[in-house]
């Protein structure tokens, strides 16, 4: 359904599935996992396109749209349609051509994506950069670390807090 309904559009240069599909481990719990890749100036006309193609196929009955930036740089979207499973999403991420931060194929970390057609011959592998991950993961630490110095001790305060209050409304129960 959605490769019909990207595939006739011009400015679509590439479209795959990632997720649990790249992983050969999709299931009844899974989501989907689209990535698009389109000419710069056709990210709203590419996740039109999609949304009608997603309501053909069944109501549209959620719809988040990540604010920009999204951490990834990218638009992207989640739809949650009428006739599937409560839990089962539509996950949208839409790729500029132009934009250097586009989807690189990592095998090792996004697994082998399923192309649903790939005109610009742009899904094929790269070889991961440990340097480059190291570097990334450390930095993830280093914010978690410093965010966590500031919010751990208003967490404890928060359960410290709690207990007392329900200390306090067990005593006046007796």
């Amino acid at each position: 359904m959605l490769r019909g309904a990207l595939l006739p559009l011009a400015w679509v240069n590439a479209a795959w599935l990632g997720g649990s599909d790249a992983f050969g481990r999709s299931d009844e719990l899974s989501d989907v996992d689209l990535q698009v890749d389109v000419d710069d100036g056709r990210v709203a006309a590419t996740f039109g396109a999609i949304e009608a193609a997603l309501a053909a196929a069944s109501p549209i009955v959620a719809r988040l749209v990540m604010p920009m930036p999204t951490w990834h740089g990218h638009a992207q979207r989640f739809y949650r349609l009428r006739d599937t499973a409560e839990y089962t999403a539509v996950d949208v991420v839409v790729f500029e051509r132009s934009d250097p931060r586009r989807y690189y194929n990592q095998s090792e970390r996004h697994g082998r994506p399923l192309v649903l057609f790939d005109r610009a011959g742009i899904v094929r592998p790269v070889p991961l950069d440990q340097a480059e991950l190291a570097a990334t993961l450390a930095a993830a630490v280093a914010g978690i670390r410093e965010r966590l110095a500031f919010t751990l001790p208003l967490v404890i305060l928060g359960i410290v807090f709690l207990l007392v209050l329900m200390s306090s409304a067990s005593h006046t129960a007796q």
